[in-house]
This record gives structure tokens, sequence and C-alpha cells, in this order.
């Protein structure tokens, strides 16, 4: 009797099969990424689960914890339609600022994009500002919002604390007004209710002891009323919740770096953490997940659907669009503060 693709998954994982590379009954994966699951399946097998339709194959080392076991990696498949739903005028200004050799951006083109589209959404006037800019934001809007007055902030602070320079990116350049400060330590070198637009994308996740001082200055160099958008990481996404139930820690990018740098994050929140401190912040609106990394990892909703878990806010990076309401409200939150 013929086996199933279930059978031959199975078998495989328990080394009682012996399908040689390559075969058809195997699939070809040509980037590991994220350590899965143990077994005892032989190094150079690539395994297909037709159950999940999640990938696996082999990686090089043996497990530190029992050498006779190896090491999975699972496929975990990048954002497949980067600019869906975006307007055309944005991915047009985003594409030449974007190249492969690029990591970073590269990989986060989808999060940009749809950050850039729900600035743009918003149809902003006045003062806008980003609070640490990696150039592309204030590139693209000064195509397609060029009414606004745009600042930035970064931490070169060997120069003056306010003034202005030139940012490029790829062969793109624009001259910016810049305030330098260490924004988890030092206040932020504007005026009180100075901005009608803020930007924080990408950064709170980063703040080593004290991310409420960053948001209080926020607060007071916003007008009431004024908008502030958040974008950060989520650690209650699907693979988060998958890594978990394979007993491994869901953060995001939390590795320590061997050069000892420090850039890496350092608290990642989930949906209500994020909507909790920005409420205590003296901010309100709308709070939610999308996928701007890598597809959803489907199979683990389904399967925990099977036995009555409901699973919500899994997108792997959060939003959130508010206002400010009032000054701020807790300046220590108990949600992400322990005294």
């Amino acid at each position: 009797m013929q086996m199933t693709n279930k059978d031959k998954f199975r078998k495989i994982k328990e080394n009682q099969a012996s399908f040689k590379w390559p075969s058809k009954d195997v699939e070809e994966l040509s980037v590991p990424i994220q350590l899965s699951v143990i077994t005892k399946a032989p190094e150079k097998y690539v395994l297909l689960d037709m159950e999940t339709g999640q990938v696996y194959i082999g990686s090089n080392q043996n497990n530190p914890y029992d050498p006779n076991f190896k090491l999975w990696i699972e496929q975990k498949t990048m954002i497949v339609d980067t600019y869906k739903d975006i307007s055309p005028d944005i991915v047009n200004a985003m594409k030449p600022l974007i190249k492969k050799v690029d990591s970073y951006h590269h990989g986060h083109a989808r999060r940009m994009a749809r950050t850039l589209q729900t600035i743009l959404d918003q149809k902003p006037q006045g003062k806008f500002l980003e609070v640490g800019t990696t150039t592309l934001i204030p590139l693209v809007l000064s195509k397609l919002a060029p009414e606004l007055d745009v600042t930035v902030t970064d931490f070169n602070l060997d120069k003056p604390k306010l003034g202005e320079d030139t940012f490029t990116l790829q062969d793109e350049s624009i001259n910016l007004k810049v305030g330098r400060v260490n924004i988890e330590d030092e206040p932020l070198p504007f005026d009180d209710n100075s901005f009608d637009f803020i930007l924080l994308s990408e950064v709170i996740e980063h703040m080593e002891v004290d991310p409420m001082y960053m948001l209080s200055e926020i607060n007071r160099v916003i007008k009431v009323g004024g908008t502030l958008l958040v974008t950060t990481p989520n650690c209650a996404s699907t693979w988060a919740i998958h890594k978990i139930i394979n007993g491994i820690e869901p953060y995001f990018y939390m590795q320590y770096r061997h050069d000892r740098s420090r850039y890496r994050h350092n608290y990642e929140y989930s949906i209500h953490s994020l909507t909790a401190v920005l409420k205590a912040a003296g901010f309100d609106g709308h709070t939610w997940t999308e996928d701007s990394f890598e597809e959803p990892h489907t199979a683990i909703g389904l399967r925990l659907e099977q036995v009555g878990i409901k699973l919500q806010h899994t997108g792997d990076n959060i939003f959130a669009l508010t206002k400010k309401v009032s000054e701020v409200v807790d300046r220590y939150p108990k949600v992400i503060y322990v005294d």
C-alpha cells in the first residue's frame, strides 16, 4: 500500500524511511531561516509537511543538547506581495530607494509602504517629525506631500542639538531639519506643542531603560489633537506562537551581537501592552496588527481553532494610529514597569 504524504512526514521524522536526496518525495529548500523542531531525520533530507504546508531542512550542525538528534530549520516565507493595496505613487517613489543589497530597507519594504500609506491617508499638514529616521520616509514625503514641514531626529551627538543636514539613500539626497538627541535620556530639542504629526516607527522596542520618558517628550512637543503613528514588531504573532509551542523563545530580534552593539530589541510589545502604554502617555486611537515581514503561519491558527482557541491580533507588526487626548496619565504604567 502506498504511504500517504502524512505518513511520509511521520516516518521521515522517526528516521524510519530511506528516501534518498534528491527525491520527488521531498521538497528542496534554498534558505534555512528559523530553528523549529528537533527530530532524528538525517540532516541532508529536506522535509515538506503536507498536512500543514510547512517545509523543513536539516541543519549542518548537531543539536548541542543531544548529539544523536539533528536540528531542523523551518522555512519562513517573506511577504510575497510587498506593494499589495499600496498607492502607485508610493510604489513609484519607494522602488528606486530599495535595493536587495540594502538588507534593512529590503526586508522592511512592506512595513515602510504600509507606514507611508497610513500617513498619507491622513492627509497630514503642518509640521511633521520622524523620531529616528532611515531617510526613506522623508524622501518619499518630499515627493508626495511636499507641503509638509519635515524634521527628523538622529543620534549623532557630536553635532549641535539643532541644525540641518543632508541625508542620502541610494542616489537620492534630502536636506532636513534635525534634532540630535538620545531620546531615552534627553529632552527633545523642540518647543512645546510644535508638531502636528509624529512618526515613531520601529523605535520603541529599542528603548533600554525608560520608554515612557521618550513618550512623555513626544506628548510635550505634539499639539493637542495631533497624530502619533507608532509601529513595532508584535511579540504575539503567529510565528511567535509557533515558536513557543515548539519550546523556542518567541522574540523577533533580541539576540546579542558579536560586536557588542546595543542595537537590538530590548522590549517587544503585544497589541495589548502597546495600547496600554500609549494610553498612559496620553494617546488614544486605533491599534491593529498586520503581517509586514513574513507571510503568516496559518497552520498554527487552524490547529488552535480545532481545540477551541481563536487567535486575534497575530500579525507580525503592530500599527497604532493615535491622537493626543491629554497630558501624560501614568508616567510608569504597570504593564511594562515593575515599580
